[in-house]
């Protein structure tokens, strides 16, 4: 599965491109502390893009321009930390193999008697 990345549009050119920076992820912040990056803005009216908007960014191609406040929203949940988990749990149906997915279904034949 691909994600796409939150950007600021710094530039807007005439020809179908803009230059966006990249949101930093790991603070949760977009200051312009991102990286720079030059994009198309082929799927997205590029007459509506100016220099401040929030835009979705994958491939190099600006999706879909978004709201400051759902960019923020993105930002934030990239931000956090994923649940640990632990490598050393033990797996639940090690114990009792009849737990084991599928260990207790019937048969899906019967061999008849001759």
């Amino acid at each position: 599965m691909c994600l796409g990345t939150i950007a600021k549009v710094v530039e807007v050119h005439g020809d179908g491109r803009a230059v966006v920076e990249h949101a930093p992820v790991d603070h949760g912040v977009a200051d312009g502390a991102g990286r720079r990056e030059e994009v198309l803005l082929l799927t997205v009216a590029d007459d509506d893009i100016e220099p401040g908007d929030w835009v979705v960014i994958h491939s190099g191609f600006a999706l879909e321009r978004i709201s400051a406040e759902r960019a923020a929203d993105a930002l934030a949940i990239r931000a956090t930390e994923p649940p640990a988990t632990d490598p050393h749990a033990a797996d639940p149906h090690a114990a009792n193999p009849d737990t084991t997915p599928g260990a207790s279904a019937s048969p899906q034949h019967k061999e008849m008697a001759p």
